[in-house]
């Protein structure tokens, strides 16, 4: 496929201001930034509407204020680049703008998949902000919006234009696709095909041109040819039958062979011409209804079999051999067209060069070339026909290995091995610094020699449970290395194999010492290193240690060393399979741990008499599932040991140290605390707070939202006792708290002279014994709310319409909100401005001073990724009426430009007395409640919204109150409608609170309906929306049937060997039951409809009581025992399993399986 890029770059806005300023005639006042800022698109063409191009931020101001009448000539924030490009591919259009910053560009993409459209890279950083901004823009110009957290999309139909905004996860920068659904235009001006296109004419029908014609777009263009069908197609616009037309008239004229049809399409016009020389064109032009309806033309060329149309190679090919055959040539032969087509994989060497339609006469012209220039000819097959094979070595050591043959496609093809020369120096062994390591690695066994490219051969070894890994790698893999290397393997006794595969050939080999140890070697020709291809030579031995073949009584190296770091001695050894057990360690946590290969219980013995024996005294127990030693170190300290069987059924040998509890005397923070301190907490260091272990270590730091994060020892609930009364020695407040881990300790202080506010919080970071006690402090700038703002009159008409005329306070957040509706009753106040925590603890007091109910306000939450306090409210008006009001920030709105307040509105609720459910609602509750329906209940709401799936119903309303819990007892205890029997209780949920739940019963059916109702509660967007879940579950009533059916029971004598299975009732009539025989596996299924946990006992009744009249005399009868037994391991339920000796043939079993499978029940019946 071509791929067009016209690069645009957006130039800076500051140098649009500097060419764009005007002055109006009735001010002097010129275009500021900030009213370009909120001007998001202007007139550059007067044939665009200031409807389609422009937008308004509704904007708050003080009520004081006044601001003074004048005008500006909009300009557009675009660049004239920009525009060019949108106006050339969008019909003439702009869209309005979006700040994508000042670097970003923009191209025009053809893409097999849409008509084509036009990508803009930003060059700023990517904030969710954006969407807030250009929903707002792109609403009031009167586009469609919609968004998800990671998508922004907005369509305008009347112009045939939508766009789709993301994040581009490659550099977080805003990306654009804007896509045109151009409409045809029966007058278009076009009258030939563009330069792209005639080029692909040129290049692929060799000279030979199409007629032009309206392909339903003025910008259409070729994919890539397609050597293996000898085809490129032409993509055009959105499909129109006129396009038959055009096409017709354009091929006819040109003297083409054109035929009509109809396919599931539409129509398909197919045109055909051969020329003078032979070759031909065949073009079909059709509306491709998998790619949106898009007009395709697929141009087939056929070239002529001509021998004498071209003496040699052209130059791609001889490019090829100059430059990556080290100037050797092959020699030229005629391979079924003028032009053969080159494939060339740079990493192996090897190339395809494709030619024409395959003819016999190939192999002969390629026979006589390769035998004249001295090649090694032979003929032979493969799964296309004859082939013929060519090789050659040259004096420089460099061969050809070349195949000459048809390919899937019926094309003439050559296959081009190359291998360059080497040469070998006199080395007969590994000799490098690596040597003594690749001993050890191979446990003292040799390690056959041979050349990989280069005597610095690269080692590396990896530890895995079960094996451990050798990797050697050298130099520039050649083809004649897997040759050497089987030699030299075979010398050593190991059992070799080369196996040839696309790339070339793979040698492995193994061998089994006398002490038990297998290694195994793989090279590969061409090996990959992260899904990349390698081209250097790499030997992987994969080293498989027999249990007690080579016990050094040591560690390795890597693990003496870390625990002398970790623990500041080695700790006893004990074996644990293998000499080289992989290891994992945490520093920072002090932890070790060894796992071995293979277990076996003599290690616990082993254990116990390492640490027994050891220089320290350790406290040897029993543990849940291995040993466990502890000692006390010198200076307080715990370490214990843990060996144990881990979830692989390896030894697994653990380590950990854990600090001594020890209040210091007279302890301070350390110089490089401090200095963070003064630097995060403007020159405030706090008291100093004890958190175990030795020393409090440095974390990390935020300075946007000025805090500090500090850990030490292990956690001991003594840190925050001691915490608590230090800090509040030093006039902090403090509360106690909790987090996911257990309870914590928050607190503040404020200083009135800097006016700034200091937090903090200790805790647990952790969940095991392992966790460390850390301490966050932060400071936040104290504020105070201006009362003298107030809503612009934009807003609080937005707040009339919103709100039925109901008023909120204003929220002061130091910057002047924006308002975006968010659907009828909810809109959002945005602010532009980095956010500032107390802010939120102000507004809250004011709220509620006012008689705000404050829901939830985590004042102290100091996790890490979450540092700003939460902020949920509601009101409830004179009339009932209540507002919901929620804020979520997170950390990253420090770092935001813009950040939101939520606010929804629900009318008074008032229950009435004869409401009913809408007749759609009805239908549905019949379709999938059993043909029931629910007496009404009242959800806040007249009008309600549902959906439903296969036994299910849910419903939406409005106002949320307590009372629809009590509406909802009453009026199903008197329920008259459906006859159910309920009963009702309430559960607690940390997602909505209270949850009503009612469960009825019909007597005579067995039908089961469970009611849920709650609170569907969204604190992103303060909505709280009463929701009813009702789920059918049909009765189970087995039927008194005493038989399958002829057709089952015909079934079963057929292929059961006269055996029927006593009936069993699987939910269903017989004429619902499915049934299946498969003749592989002599199995016979049978499928219910509903299932019920009684069919096992059903079964089980059935074949208690099976009796067999054997010769069909109805007088004497024979019973079958049935051997049954629970078995748990092929399905989501148990299987219930039963089998018994055929009456009819001894040497024949009946096995029967009964299962559940997505509540449908199943029985299988095996005849073997």
């Amino acid at each position: 496929m071509k791929f067009k890029k016209v690069l645009v770059p957006v130039l800076s806005v500051f140098f649009l201001l500097s060419c764009n300023q005007t002055s109006s005639t009735s001010s002097e006042t010129p275009i500021s930034f900030d009213q370009l800022s909120s001007t998001s698109q202007t007139m550059e063409d007067s044939s665009f509407s200031s409807e389609e191009i422009s937008s308004t931020t509704v904007s708050s101001s003080k009520k004081d204020s006044s601001s003074s009448s004048s005008t500006t000539e909009e300009v557009t924030l675009w660049d004239d680049d920009i525009v060019y490009l949108m106006k050339e591919y969008l019909g003439g259009q702009v869209i309005p703008y979006i700040e994508m910053g000042n670097y970003a560009y923009g191209y025009w993409s053809n893409n097999a998949s849409t008509f084509g459209n036009i990508i803009i890279d930003g060059s700023n950083t990517f904030k969710h902000s954006l969407f807030n901004q250009v929903s707002t823009t792109y609403t009031m110009a009167g586009w469609e919006v919609s968004e998800t957290s990671s998508l922004l999309k907005a369509s305008k139909e009347s112009s045939h234009l939508s766009i789709e905004l993301m994040e581009d996860s490659k550099d977080n920068t805003p990306l654009l696709n804007i896509y045109y659904d151009e409409p045809y235009d029966e007058n278009c001006s076009i009258t030939s095909w563009d330069n792209d296109i005639q080029d692909t004419f040129n290049e692929h029908l060799d000279g030979h041109i199409l007629p032009y014609f309206y392909l339903g777009s003025k910008h259409v263009y070729a994919s890539s040819y397609i050597s293996s069908g000898d085809y490129f197609l032409i993509h055009g616009g959105r499909w129109d039958e006129r396009i038959i037309e055009n096409a017709n008239l354009a091929f006819t004229s040109a003297n083409f062979e054109v035929t009509i049809e109809n396919d599931v399409t539409g129509q398909k016009l197919t045109a055909t011409k051969t020329f003078e020389d032979g070759c031909q064109i065949k073009a079909v032009v059709y509306n491709n209804s998998l790619v949106k309806k898009k007009a395709m033309v697929r141009v087939s060329f056929s070239e002529a079999f001509n021998p004498n149309s071209a003496l040699n190679w052209n130059q791609d090919i001889e490019d090829l051999f100059t430059d990556q055959y080290e100037t050797h040539r092959i020699p030229y032969f005629y391979l079924g067209c003028k032009n053969p087509s080159l494939n060339y994989q740079y990493q192996l060497k090897k190339a395809t060069i494709t030619g024409g339609k395959f003819d016999s006469r190939v192999l002969d012209y390629a026979k006589s070339a390769f035998t004249t220039d001295s090649y090694l000819v032979n003929e032979g097959y493969d799964n296309y026909g004859s082939i013929i094979k060519a090789e050659k070595t040259f004096s420089d050591g460099c061969s050809f290995y070349i195949t000459v043959s048809r390919n899937s496609f019926d094309k003439a093809q050559m296959a081009i091995e190359f291998i360059p020369g080497i040469n070998v120096p006199d080395l007969s062994s590994w000799d490098g610094a690596y040597t003594s390591d690749l001993s050890s690695y191979m446990l003292g066994h040799p390690l056959p020699y041979f050349y990989m490219g280069t005597s610095d051969v690269k080692m590396t070894f990896k530890h895995e449970p079960l094996k451990k890994t050798i990797t050697l790698r050298g130099d520039t893999f050649n083809g004649h290395m897997p040759f050497w290397a089987k030699d030299a393997f075979d010398d050593e006794g190991w059992n070799t194999s080369l196996e040839k595969d696309t790339y070339g050939y793979n040698f492995q080999a193994e061998k089994t010492f006398e002490d038990g140890c297998l290694f195994v070697a793989y090279m590969p020709a061409v090996a990959t290193y992260n899904n990349q291809f390698d081209t250097d030579t790499v030997l992987t031995v994969d080293v498989y240690e027999a249990y007690l073949a080579h016990n050094p009584n040591h560690y390795q190296q890597e693990v003496i060393s870390e625990m002398s770091l970790v623990f500041s001695r080695v700790l006893p050894y004990v074996y644990l399979g293998t000499s080289f057990p992989s290891m994992t360690s945490d520093s920072s946590l002090k932890t070790i741990s060894l796992v071995g290969s293979i277990y076996d219980s003599s290690m616990e013995e082993d254990f116990v008499s390492a640490f027994s024996n050891d220089t320290a005294s350790w406290v040897i127990q029993d543990d849940s599932n291995g040993k466990k030693a502890t000692t006390i170190t010198t200076n307080g300290a715990t370490i214990k040991a843990t060996l144990k069987k881990n979830q692989d059924n390896l030894p697994q040998l653990d380590f950990v140290y854990l600090d001594k509890f020890e209040v210091p005397e007279d302890a301070s923070w350390s110089t490089t605390i401090t200095s963070y301190f003064n630097s995060i907490l403007d020159n405030y260091i706090p008291p100093y707070l004890y958190l175990g272990g030795s020393t409090n270590r440095y974390y990390n730091s935020n300075l946007n939202t000025h805090s500090i994060i500090l850990k030490g020892g292990n956690f001991d609930k003594r840190v925050l006792s001691l915490a608590k009364t230090t800090l509040e020695n030093d006039n902090w407040t403090t509360s106690i708290d909790s987090n996911p881990y257990g309870e914590c300790l928050d607190a503040y202080k404020e200083d009135e002279i800097k006016d700034v506010i200091y937090r903090c919080r200790v805790e647990k970071d952790g969940n095991n014994e392992l966790s460390k006690a850390q301490v966050t402090f932060c400071m936040d700038e104290s504020v105070l709310l201006d009362d003298t703002l107030d809503y612009s009159s934009d807003i609080k008409n937005m707040m009339a319409d919103s709100f039925d005329s109901h008023e909120i306070p204003y929220l002061d957040f130091g910057y002047l909100p924006t308002a975006r509706k968010i659907n009828e009753h909810t809109f959002a106040l945005s602010y532009q401005g980095h956010l500032k925590n107390d802010y939120i603890k102000k507004n809250k007091e004011m709220l509620e001073d006012l008689g705000w109910e404050i829901s939830e306000n985590k004042l102290f939450n100091l996790n890490p990724s979450y540092y700003f306090s939460t902020l949920q409210a509601n009101y409830t008006f004179s009339d009932q009426a209540r507002i919901y009001l929620s804020f979520l920030p997170t950390i990253a709105m420090n770092d935001e430009s813009t950040f939101s307040i939520y606010l929804s509105y629900y009318s008074p609720y008032e229950n009435p007395l004869d409401g009913s459910y809408s007749s759609e609602i009805l239908l549905s509750m019949k379709e999938v409640l059993g043909n029931h329906v629910l007496p009404y209940l009242y959800l806040g709401s007249d009008s309600l919204s549902y959906t439903k799936n296969e036994n299910s119903i849910t419903l939406r309303g409005g106002t949320w109150d307590e009372d629809i819990f009590t509406n909802a007892k009453e009026v199903l205890s008197k329920d008259t409608i459906s006859n159910f029997t309920w009963s009702f209780y309430e559960e607690k949920t940390s997602d909505y609170g209270s949850v009503l739940i009612a469960s009825g019963y019909q007597e005579e059916t067995k039908d089961k309906i469970t009611i849920k109702i709650y609170d569907s509660i969204n604190l992103t967007y303060a909505s709280h929306t009463p929701t009813l879940v009702a789920t059918f579950k049909k009765g189970f009533l087995p039927l008194e049937n005493t038989s399958w059916g002829d057709d089952i029971n015909n079934t079963m004598i057929s292929y059961l060997g006269n055996n029927v299975i006593p009936y069993i009732y699987l939910g269903c009539q017989n004429h619902e039951l499915v049934y299946q025989y498969d003749y592989l596996s002599h199995k016979l299924t049978i499928t219910g409809v509903l299932w019920d946990e009684e069919i096992y006992s059903l079964m089980t009744t059935a074949l208690e009581n099976d009796m067999v009249d054997l010769d069909s005399d109805g007088n004497s009868e024979t019973r079958r025992d049935w051997l049954l037994y629970e078995d748990y391991s092929s399905h989501t339920s148990k299987t219930l399993v039963a089998s018994c000796i055929s009456p009819y043939d001894t040497n024949k079993t009946i096995t029967l399986k009964l299962y559940r499978d997505n509540h449908q029940p199943v029985l299988e019946i095996y005849y073997l």
